[in-house]
């Protein structure tokens, strides 16, 4: 619906015609899904980049691949299974792990890697259609409610950020779990689901440890736990009239969401606002004006290859432990992905959708 006075951006419409063409230019011929993280980037293609890429392409329709394409390209993240621990390898990725002390990662590091670059490539083999070639069998694939409950109860609730992060993977990893067949799975979902509801915060509406926390970290901590678990398990959106006020106040107060927002922050309020306002009409007014306020916001992340970095500097130097692509003027696939679904969401709240002609991200994974 129009907003009065509201009229697309010029730069916005600009983006309907070169961010296909960007995207192709990322894309390698050797076949579906095998994207690299920049024009100038480090491998040819790469996991990360591919994940990343299914994001852009559901968004804005660009490249959006016919069913033997996206049946090859679930075919391809699969292959990179390994049958041990349902882990995915790249080998040419981790060769770009950002080592803190050596000249190769530690053990906790190519871990940490593994886990959330495998998190990324299975939620993209269901968002194709497919479905995890192994289970999951590493650390943090729990066998037993109890094993989930005192990982969930040992997360760092200070930073809901962090911590609703991993809590909605340890559960995710068992929707991967029973997808694959496992017939205990059901009750670790269960009695993860059931510790997030009995502790979401009602005056906040939130997870936390009851200490002060900003308020974009304390949305965010909301958005990495509803984005993991509302598509895949039976979990309910609890008080969003609350949930609304806690984003109106991130959106006003919070450093990381004025001038030039940090993107994950953008993306996760504008989220987290987008599937509060699918229950309630609370503060949507409101909500609608500060969506429309941010638009500025993502033309310093604009580059002239036609696509967006994550940052105002240049393309991307870090994501999650990985160095993929030189820091230079260019886009990078991450800071596309998520300000693409940035974007789509803050037009659907400001009015714009039909003119940008995008789908939010609330619809075409989260289902609502």
């Amino acid at each position: 619906m129009r907003r009065s006075g509201l009229v697309l951006p010029t730069w916005m419409d600009q983006l309907n015609r070169t961010l296909p063409d960007w995207l192709s230019q990322v894309a390698h011929l050797e076949g579906p899904g095998r994207y690299r993280f920049a024009l100038d980037a480090y491998e040819p293609y790469d996991l990360d980049s591919s994940a990343m890429a299914l994001n852009i392409v559901q968004t804005t329709g660009a490249r959006r691949p016919d069913e033997a394409d996206r049946q090859a390209w679930s075919d391809y993240l699969t292959s990179l299974q390994r049958e041990s621990d349902g882990l995915m390898i790249d080998a040419g990725m981790e060769r770009h792990i950002i080592a803190k002390e050596a000249d190769k990662p530690t053990d906790t590091e190519l871990a940490n890697v593994r886990r959330w670059t495998t998190r990324n490539g299975l939620i993209t083999v269901l968002g194709l259609g497919g479905r995890p070639r192994y289970p999951l069998r590493h650390d943090e694939a729990f066998r037993t409610p109890e094993a989930m409950i005192a990982y969930l109860e040992g997360l760092h609730w200070h930073n809901p950020w962090g911590a609703g992060s991993w809590a909605g993977a340890v559960i995710f990893f068992q929707h991967l779990n029973r997808v694959a067949g496992d017939d205990g799975a059901e009750a670790v979902i269960r009695a993860g689901v059931e510790w997030l509801l009995d502790r979401q915060e009602p005056a906040r509406g939130g997870w936390s440890d009851g200490s002060e926390i900003l308020p974009h970290v304390y949305v965010n901590g909301i958005f990495k736990v509803w984005i993991q678990l509302i598509p895949y398990v039976e979990f309910e959106v609890r008080y969003p009239e609350v949930v609304l006020d806690t984003c109106v106040d991130a959106w006003r107060e919070s450093f990381a969401l004025t001038g030039v927002p940090d993107a994950c922050s953008l993306f996760d309020v504008a989220l987290v606002a987008d599937i509060a306002l699918r229950f309630t009409d609370h503060r949507r007014a409101e909500i609608a004006e500060l969506a429309a306020g941010s638009l500025p916001g993502f033309t310093p992340m604009l580059r002239a290859d036609g696509a967006f970095s994550y940052g105002a500097a240049g393309s991307l130097a870090s994501h999650g432990g990985l160095s993929l692509a030189p820091v230079k003027d260019q886009s990078d696939i991450c800071g596309t992905a998520i300000l693409c679904n940035a974007l789509a969401l803050v037009a659907n709240l400001a009015g714009l959708r039909d003119e940008l002609g995008w789908t939010p991200l609330t619809e075409w994974w989260l289902g609502l």
